[in-house]
């Protein structure tokens, strides 16, 4: 079942760890009045971080980086952004200074600390822009047990055989900020919930549902930054 194959983050930010209270529901976490110069001027899409997930760590992220900039690119036309590759480009010609930066930035964020002038400063001149917005993701797998009635006609009474089916739901959360570098500030912060259906045995369907599920919530996402 998919909770054998949950990999353990090393050396990663382990995002959305437990709290004495539940995360806010999903949608427009907050939106500053500021927030439409970053969606004039357009804004720098960094990759998605990821905490613990319930497939391939980098191929789970690949694939809501790639579904979460396309909805971006479509619920905001007019809004020039630069994509998770270049970003990514930028980013290396920095080195590991660069890639430090941004991993130190994105646990900040996580964990709501403040955010320091210097230190945004550095990453706006690695990215070459005043405006970026970081997101990440976590997971998690939820089980139980499934009653199901057969009719036996094997008997002769046609009696019915209950059996009983094991079954996982990955329930996730991605959460998104975009931060004017300059002036050390959130300008919008918002979320996306989801969950898959049930998932029985261990097939490809398992894998297409997941990534499904994770589709959606990438649009739901972009759609919420759009809205102003």
């Amino acid at each position: 079942m998919i909770r054998r194959s949950i990999a353990a983050v090393s050396g990663i930010l382990l995002l959305g760890a437990c709290g004495a209270t539940s995360p806010p529901p999903e949608g427009i976490l907050f939106r500053s009045e500021n927030f439409f110069r970053a969606i004039e001027d357009g804004f720098v899409v960094a990759p998605a971080g990821g905490g613990t997930l319930v497939t391939e760590r980098a191929a789970a992220i690949a694939f809501f980086t790639n579904e979460f900039y396309s909805g971006l690119s479509d619920a905001l036309p007019g809004t020039p952004l630069t994509s998770p590759e270049k970003t990514l480009y930028l980013q290396s010609r920095g080195g590991e200074e660069a890639r430090s930066r941004f991993m130190a930035l994105l646990g900040q964020l996580t964990r709501g600390e403040p955010l320091v002038d210097e230190d945004l400063a550095a990453v706006s001149r690695d990215v070459q822009h005043r405006y970026l917005l970081m997101s990440w993701m976590n997971e998690d797998v939820s089980e139980g047990i499934q009653d199901t009635n057969f009719d036996d006609y094997g008997t002769v009474d046609n009696s019915m055989e209950v059996r009983r089916f094991t079954y996982e739901e990955v329930n996730g959360r991605v959460e998104a900020v975009v931060l004017d570098l300059q002036e050390n500030e959130i300008l919008w912060r918002g979320a996306a919930d989801y969950k898959t259906a049930r998932l029985y045995g261990e097939d490809g369907g398992i894998r297409k549902e997941l990534e499904r599920t994770r589709a959606l919530a990438a649009v739901r996402l972009a759609n919420y930054v759009a809205q102003l």
